[in-house]
């Protein structure tokens, strides 16, 4: 239960946004960053819910909500997903409370449990979020029998504390703030700060302002984080159990300042920033001259700086040792020709770029990667020793041709790649087959367009910064085409011999294609080094964060061990290892998953349906 609250005010804030909208359309002043206090390590931020839920109503993921087949589709689950079924049962009591900002702040990692406050501004009723949180509060009192229970007065508020062996659970209101903490003295503290005469406040501490000054002023999600607070709480735990870091570790900890992270939605797009802070010169811009080998259906182009110095540490060539044959004979292999390891980045560069094909006949994507060449004749004298036979293998094919050095890996048996290279003047071309290789090489050679030339390329790189350190561009509209297409019929198999799936999913309401491809553009990706640190940007109908958490929430998805255990799948049950006993009622189904019905049976009625906010 030490942690239940806050995420009840966060779902609450989140899901309440829409009614906000609808009432309330001035700005709201954030006050989160005034209330924590300036040593929290982990600040979490929903600055603007009002705000917030009308950029939605804007956005391709709103657009895709809203079309008719999604909404055909979406009606079983919302009718039957237990989680979901409780949203809408809790969403009159949400929509009189009336979110405006909600935040969470952890301040300290010391003892066994980390120490937070959390707070909510409303516009709505203070009786009814004391409804929303009288269920939680019984529940912990029923978790710790034994515990006590008292309320004490602070200033204007009445503070109900509740203590039990090893822990403290203590929340209050002042004027129109929820507050919460699990340490008494910190939820005072918060209170004076509200009033504005507590100690200083996060919002003043020179760390938070320089980790967020590159952030978006109007940002919808803010997080702070203080890695070398986390990094010394890391270090005590090891040294308590017998681990000594060394001095550089502990240097590294020292001069870590933090690291900011901010979601914004901008029109139809999604934008988020990470920033970290550091020292050092501002780099060149990337050339990504490896764009040359792209063309119409080159749907995914990442490139990245190469460093002009490598070297391998010991450690590492130790460790390489062990998994195979010693690098020894290569290191003397690479001296016989008058080079080592450290030259590699003289020699290639000043960027590496992978690339990703999917043309609409082909049944399966075709990747590349490509390096820059500064120096021809030492780049093939490299590949002459990394495809010769120092490691103790077969030495490569190869041959020449229209001027070009083509190197393939021999054959072994039943293999499904043959990885291949190819030395041109400008670049080395890697491929997992020679065919892979040879269309990029004439991609190279036609003169064609490249995705750097297309209409949606150059309007969405345009949204960011430009990249010294790393550059990615995802066509987002063509993945989803192409993949979708090709795992929708396993989808539709596998949801109809699933009877337990089958109590969730209407598979034969599945959104087409288009339904949803349509709303769909490309995503890009931006890292460059400044002066003062390092600056992420990504912008599109997903980031490329969330687009990559999404695809490990299904990858999660996938491996529950059926489809009945992931739809039934309840917060609360993770949310009770920081609490042995206590539950989540705002969490727990109501009533059990809709069972499937027999030819005789009669359907339970469904509940009404949620409302989804309408678009400005």
């Amino acid at each position: 239960m030490k942690k239940t609250i806050p995420v009840i005010i966060v779902l609450a804030a989140v899901a309440a946004g829409a009614f906000v909208f609808l009432k309330r359309s001035e700005p709201h002043r954030s006050r989160a960053a005034e209330l924590a206090p300036a040593e929290t390590i982990f600040f979490a931020q929903l600055p603007d819910l009002a705000r917030s839920v009308q950029r939605f109503g804007k956005t391709s993921l709103h657009a895709i909500w809203a079309e008719p087949e999604m909404q055909a589709f979406m009606e079983k689950p919302l009718h039957a997903m237990p989680t979901l079924v409780q949203i809408r049962e809790k969403w009159p009591q949400i929509v009189r409370i009336a979110p405006r900002e909600a935040f969470v702040a952890m301040t300290s990692l010391d003892g066994t449990t980390p120490k937070f406050v959390a707070g909510m501004a409303f516009s709505g009723s203070r009786t009814e979020v004391e409804a929303l949180m009288a269920e939680p509060r019984a529940e912990l009192k029923k978790a710790w029998p034994a515990g006590k229970a008292d309320l004490l007065n602070y200033g204007a508020s009445e503070i109900e504390v509740f203590t039990w062996q090893g822990g403290t659970m203590a929340d209050t209101f002042r004027g129109k703030w929820y507050l919460v903490a699990n340490d008494l003295d910190l939820l005072k503290a918060t209170l004076d700060r509200v009033d504005g005469k507590g100690g200083p406040a996060l919002a003043g501490s020179e760390t938070f302002k320089k980790v967020t000054a590159p952030l978006p002023a109007d940002a919808d999600m803010i997080m702070v984080a203080q890695p070398a607070a986390l990094t010394d709480r890391l270090g005590a735990l090891m040294a308590a159990a017998g681990a000594k870091p060394g001095a550089k570790d502990v240097a590294t900890a020292a001069k870590s300042e933090g690291m900011a992270y901010a979601a914004k939605m901008d029109g139809a797009q999604m934008r988020d920033v990470i920033f970290i802070p550091g020292s050092g010169a501002a780099e060149a811009p990337l050339p990504r001259s490896t764009l040359a080998l792209s063309d119409a259906d080159t749907f995914l182009y990442y490139a990245m700086a190469v460093p002009a110095q490598i070297h391998l540490p010991e450690s590492a060539s130790m460790v390489l040792g062990l998994l195979g044959p010693s690098l020894e004979p290569m290191d003397k292999a690479l001296a016989e020709k008058g080079l080592k390891w450290a030259d590699f980045g003289t020699v290639f560069g000043p960027e590496v770029g992978s690339l990703v094909n999917w043309a609409a006949e082909a049944d399966a994507p075709s990747a590349l990667l490509a390096l820059d060449v500064r120096e021809v004749a030492k780049a093939k004298a490299f590949l002459d020793v990394l495809t010769g036979p120092s490691l103790g293998g077969a030495a490569w094919g190869q041959k020449e041709e229209n001027g070009v050095t083509l190197y393939q890996m021999p054959g072994e048996g039943l293999t499904l790649t043959t990885p291949s290279l190819a030395l041109t003047g400008k670049f080395l071309v890697l491929g997992l087959s020679p065919e892979a290789v040879q269309a990029g090489l004439a991609r190279l050679g036609s003169g064609a367009a490249t995705i750097g030339q297309s209409a949606g390329y150059q309007s969405i790189a345009r949204q960011v910064g430009s990249p010294t350190s790393g550059y990615g561009y995802l066509d987002f509209k063509t993945l989803f085409e192409r993949s979708y297409a090709m795992f929708r019929p396993f989808v539709v198999m596998s949801v109809a011999f699933s009877a337990d799936a089958g109590q969730f999913i209407d598979a034969g309401k599945l959104p087409s294609t288009d339904a949803i491809g349509k709303h769909l553009s490309p995503i890009v990706f931006t890292q460059s080094t400044r002066e003062h640190g390092t600056l992420l940007e990504s912008v599109g109908p997903l980031t490329f964060n969330q687009t990559l958490a999404a695809a490990l929430a299904g990858v999660g998805a996938s491996v529950f061990p059926s489809m009945d255990s992931a739809m039934k799948f309840d917060p609360s049950q993770l949310l009770r290892q920081f609490s042995p006993g206590a539950s989540l009622p705002g969490l727990t189904p109501p009533r059990p998953p809709v069972e499937a019905t027999s030819p005789d049976s009669t359907p339970a009625p469904k509940p009404e349906a949620v409302p989804v906010p309408a678009q400005p």
